[in-house]
């Protein structure tokens, strides 16, 4: 009975060592495809994810598109010009 008790405690050893492995790599992916979240919105906003109603940019196929009425507002500043030119 014992060596059955023993053999069972080396085994739950490896377990739980094998579930910390995981656990890290798990941890580990999470912050890369964070990172790569961040990238990918530079480029892609996520407002424009959103308004494809798609959760990620992964789920974006080529053709996807949304018709929206929108409101385009535009300023013309007297002056403007010689300000930005400086």
């Amino acid at each position: 009975m014992s060596r059955l008790k023993q053999n069972l405690a080396e085994k739950n050893k490896e377990l739980q060592a094998y579930s910390e492995h995981l656990e890290e790599r798990v941890k580990e992916r999470t912050a890369e495809l964070g990172s790569l979240n961040r990238i990918y919105e530079r480029f892609v906003p996520r407002e424009f994810i959103d308004l494809l109603q798609k959760k990620s940019i992964l789920e974006i196929n080529l053709g996807d598109q949304v018709s929206h009425k929108m409101t385009v507002m535009f300023a013309d500043i007297r002056g403007g010009r010689r300000c930005w030119k400086r």
